[in-house]
């Protein structure tokens, strides 16, 4: 198995910056900020053989999809004629609710957030049909992170939000899976690990 190297997109992420933690002496990792990434060079790109954003719009999560608030959409363009594998973190929740989900599923995406996801996955699997994993994510659980960048509220922020300002939270018919960071990051290293290609549920 080749050396496993991978540039990981996004400074001020929550996955990010755990993976960056976890991973950091099991592979090469290169973790930079998106306009850094932008300005890399094709010949500094090839050297790795995954690259995985973790960086996102605030406008992509709210609003209705425009392709200048696709983040994904800027590296594939940079990227499509390089033999390097897309690592795209999608939702589960772009599915009708549910447990004990398959990738296919029917889709039935509740938000701007997920129809976008939908968005951007369909153009990657046309622009790099053979070069891309594509990850929908449950809620991933961790203790938050303090970073001036950051940009996603996550379920925790949310859970420690309304925690400390004894809130009450009700949730009715609808169901939410749950996975820790640790496990998402062990699951992570194995998909790279086998070097796969296609969409998987984490």
């Amino acid at each position: 198995m080749k050396k496993i190297k991978i540039i990981l997109v996004g400074k001020g992420s929550f996955i990010a910056t755990y993976i960056y933690k976890y991973l950091k002496n099991k592979l090469s990792i290169r973790h930079v900020s998106l306009e850094k990434f932008l300005c890399m060079k094709t010949r500094t790109i090839q050297k790795f053989n995954f690259l995985c954003n973790c960086a996102v719009n605030k406008k992509y999560q709210s609003d209705n999809y425009s392709p200048k608030n696709d983040f994904d959409l800027k590296i594939i363009n940079k990227i499509n004629k390089i033999n390097i594998k897309y690592i795209f973190l999608s939702s589960r929740k772009i599915y009708k609710n549910g447990k004990n989900l398959h990738e296919n599923d029917k889709k039935q995406p509740t938000d701007n957030y997920e129809k976008n996801k939908l968005i951007t996955e369909k153009f990657i699997k046309q622009t790099i049909p053979n070069n891309y994993i594509i990850l929908r994510i449950s809620n991933i659980i961790a203790p938050p992170i303090k970073n001036r960048r950051k940009v996603t509220i996550n379920f925790i922020d949310n859970f420690f939000d309304y925690f400390s300002s004894n809130k009450i939270i009700k949730y009715k018919n609808y169901f939410k899976d749950f996975l820790s960071i640790k496990q998402f990051i062990f699951i992570f290293f194995q998909i790279l690990k086998k070097d796969v290609v296609g969409k998987y549920n984490v």
